[in-house]
């Protein structure tokens, strides 16, 4: 018999009971407060906790009733499709007392649902309440609130297995962290409070083998100028903003004349200015590639000498990919068209990194596809990985990570599949997807792809619009080239847009050979409506 049926049957079965003052509709009382007829309905539990998939009985049972003739009970759930409810109602009498009810969590998030127990339309007499708690995520203790909006959200661990945080909030940067050997969990700020504007787009945090706290950023001295690139290494407990340095072209003047042993003015520095940056630690010592879209300008300089001139050149940004290594001075621009979304990242090792180093971008000679270069060995010349415009479609989100073994992984929002998130790997001399090119279920945006170190498996993370714009995690199967939910959804606050996801891997107990890891995140979850938000952070346990 089909639903419909059985809620017409329902119906009309109420109505006989009802019309034969089997059921009655006004709440005639006794001197218990209680119906007679009806009796009183109660749940054998207050209170049922869930993880998600899991299923649990409970028993509805009528007291208290002199009624032969059944009657209906109807459970409904509230909100609805966090649980499934068999049966969907009960027949009671005095005959026939209890039921017993099966409770399936169905919800992929953190939830609390409500069953209650009526007839007809009566109000409901029994409540139970379900608990659906997060499955395998822990949250962190005393996440830092936000003054203002948090934005360019960072996360990074050690190998100590401790997390290092990065956001910037109301004009400000700051940097904490997060030390699990502590016997009071709590995460610490670690630096002061970096006064900034909001134009910086761009925040990037690594520790190197040596502990030292690696931080790129983008600070305006001038709301009106472009943002200059700052960086900083420092140990934890000797970050000081003020010791920031910044990236400078030099630009340096050329003898032209007839005159012998002209010695021209030293060069003239300028500030290395973007609107779009990332930092990976560089292979051996530690030191930054920056990777940017720039827009550093400066006119020519000439100057008369004796017998001639001292000229030095101009230079056009023009929001080309340049790098910058923070051990070595000027820049290589590796590109001649525009870019956006750029991303490198370095080979991993247990202690540092390795080459190759890889950086990712919007290529804007292509509409914005996915173009990839790669840089082999120190000194090196960087080249294309593939093809450029390996995607052949203008992407968002772009994330780039790389495995121990050398190999790139990329993900990003893909308008070829409706906005959804894609995944692909270079692998025997062409990218490739990794599983189908619609992973997310909606709108897949800011993304974050990592690699776990121990077992070379990729994860990503991500805000989907199609399971209301919660954070998703997804880590990949080799051998069935799919990708499966890790633990329950994060929760999102509704309309909130901007999450700012990171995902990194945390070291695990005990932080020796052989290594063990699993993902933590970081991401902005408050509405849009306030003022100041707040962080969520969360870290895996199986």
């Amino acid at each position: 018999m089909n639903q419909k049926k059985i809620n017409y049957f329902v119906f009309f079965y109420l109505l006989v009971l009802v019309i034969c003052g089997c059921v009655p509709l006004g709440g005639g009382s006794t001197n218990n407060s209680t119906n007679v007829v009806a009796g009183q309905l109660s749940f054998n539990t207050t209170t049922v906790n869930l993880g998600v998939g899991e299923t649990s009985s409970i028993i509805l049972s009528l007291t208290g009733s002199s009624a032969v003739a059944p009657m209906i009970v109807s459970l409904q759930e509230s909100p609805l499709q966090l649980v499934n409810i068999s049966p969907s109602y009960c027949t009671l009498s005095s005959l026939a007392p209890n039921c017993t009810i099966q409770i399936t969590a169905e919800s992929q998030q953190e939830s609390t649902a409500i069953i209650a127990a009526a007839v007809g339309y009566l109000a409901p007499q029994a409540t139970v309440n379900v608990s659906i708690p997060l499955s395998g995520w822990t949250a962190t203790a005393n996440t830092p609130q936000v003054n203002g909006r948090a934005n360019n959200v960072g996360l990074t661990s050690d190998q100590l297995g401790n997390l290092y945080l990065a956001y910037q909030g109301n004009e400000s940067l700051n940097i904490y962290r997060y030390n699990f050997g502590q016997s009071t969990q709590s995460w610490q700020q670690i630096a002061g409070t970096l006064n900034m504007s909001l134009g910086s787009a761009s925040t990037s945090i690594a520790v190197d083998g040596q502990f030292n706290v690696n931080i790129m950023y983008l600070s305006e001295s001038n709301p009106e100028d472009n943002p200059i690139i700052a960086f900083l290494k420092a140990l934890p407990d000797k970050i000081n903003f003020s010791s920031s340095r910044k990236a400078a072209y030099l630009q340096s003047y050329t003898y032209i004349g007839t005159g012998i042993g002209v010695q021209c003015p030293n060069p003239i520095s300028h500030d290395v200015t973007s609107n779009n940056a990332w930092m990976a630690l560089a292979p051996g010592d530690g030191y930054q590639i920056i990777a940017f879209s720039d827009t550093t300008n400066y006119g020519a300089s000439s100057i008369t000498v004796e017998s001639g001139t001292c000229y030095a050149p101009a230079y056009r940004g023009n929001g080309k990919l340049s790098i910058f290594n923070t051990n070595l001075t000027g820049e290589t621009s590796i590109t001649s068209g525009t870019v956006s979304q750029v991303h490198v990242a370095a080979t991993p090792t247990q202690v540092s990194t390795s080459y190759p180093v890889y950086v990712a971008y919007a290529d804007g000679s292509y509409n914005g596809g996915v173009s990839v270069m790669e840089l082999t060995n120190e000194g090196g010349s960087w080249s294309l990985v593939g093809n450029p415009n390996i995607t052949g479609n203008p992407v968002n989100f772009i994330s780039l990570a790389v495995d121990t073994s050398g190999n790139p992984y990329i993900a990003f929002e893909d308008s070829s599949a409706q906005n959804r998130l894609t995944v692909m790997t270079y692998s025997n001399g062409a990218w490739q997807n990794l599983g189908s090119s619609n992973i997310s279920v909606g709108k897949a945006t800011y993304i974050s792809i990592t690699v776990n170190p121990a077992t070379n498996v990729p994860l990503v993370a991500y805000q989907d619009s199609g399971m209301g714009n919660n954070i998703v995690v997804q880590q990949y199967s080799s051998s069935s080239n799919s990708w499966s939910q890790l633990g329950s959804m994060l929760p999102n606050s509704p309309n909130n847009y901007g999450t700012y996801t990171f995902m990194t891997m945390l070291l695990q107990p005990p932080y020796q050979p052989p290594y063990s890891y699993q993902p933590a995140i970081a991401y902005q979850n408050t509405s849009p409506a306030q003022a100041s938000s707040g962080i969520a952070t969360y870290y895996y346990q199986p």
